[in-house]
């Protein structure tokens, strides 16, 4: 994979980094794959998801490389399911990886279960080590303030209105860390939760933007959607 970087106003996307370097994912492995890219205090990150591994980036000579490699703690983040008396044990899918407040936070479901009951995680992204809520059902989430994270909260059971014959308005909640505790601060209607690509905030502007095919909604202070831009992929 390619990292390109993009600021307001270019008019095209500029390569930062062609390819990335072979690292160590293991005695026997070796890896050079570059899927995903995020950003933390001014630092690129990528993660291979699979084996658990949290790789800062350096970026020299538009070739990206790992620094220091941390091992994300995986332990009863699997399933085990019983077929003609053995025991397989899968690892949950993990979704939503979301850097805030010096945490590295992500959603663990089981894919052939319950998606009320989806797990929410953090790491620190300098040991690995995990911590994991009694707080269930985040859908999407995203940096809010003072290390909390705005998050969409879903009960898929719930989530037709038979009555209506249509999805009910998303709820929003605040997940505040330290105490593991949702506060609903709000609804958004006329969008279907399972075209939503992701959800996005801007504290300053106190802006919601929800990505929904090749179109991008923005809503303030949770009042009405708006259509305000259009992008050139489908997520």
């Amino acid at each position: 994979g390619q990292i390109y970087t993009w600021h307001v106003g270019d008019e095209a996307p500029a390569l930062l980094a062609e390819k990335m370097q072979e690292y160590q994912v293991s005695e026997e492995e070796t890896s050079n794959l570059l899927l995903n890219v995020y950003i933390q205090d001014g630092k690129l990150y990528t993660i291979n998801k699979d084996a658990g591994l949290l790789i800062p980036l350096k970026i020299e000579n538009g070739v990206a490389s790992a620094e220091k490699i941390v091992k994300l703690d995986y332990t009863d983040l699997s399933y085990t399911e019983t077929w003609s008396g053995h025991d397989y044990v899968y690892p949950l899918s993990m979704v939503n990886w979301t850097f805030c407040g010096g945490k590295l936070f992500m959603t663990a479901l089981n894919d052939n279960g319950n998606d009320n009951e989806r797990l929410f995680v953090s790491f620190n992204p300098e040991t690995g080590e995990k911590t994991m809520y009694e707080t269930k059902g985040v859908y999407k989430c995203t940096p809010y303030k003072d290390g909390k994270l705005l998050c969409m909260v879903v009960d898929e059971n719930g989530m037709w209105d038979n009555e209506k014959e249509q999805y009910r308005p998303l709820s929003f909640s605040i997940f505040d860390p330290e105490t593991d505790t949702l506060t609903p601060v709000g609804e958004i209607a006329g969008i279907e939760p399972y075209n939503l690509g992701a959800v996005l905030y801007d504290a300053a502007a106190d802006t919601l933007y929800l990505p929904v095919s090749e179109k991008i909604y923005r809503s303030v202070s949770f009042g009405p959607l708006e259509l305000c831009a259009y992008v050139p992929i489908s997520y």
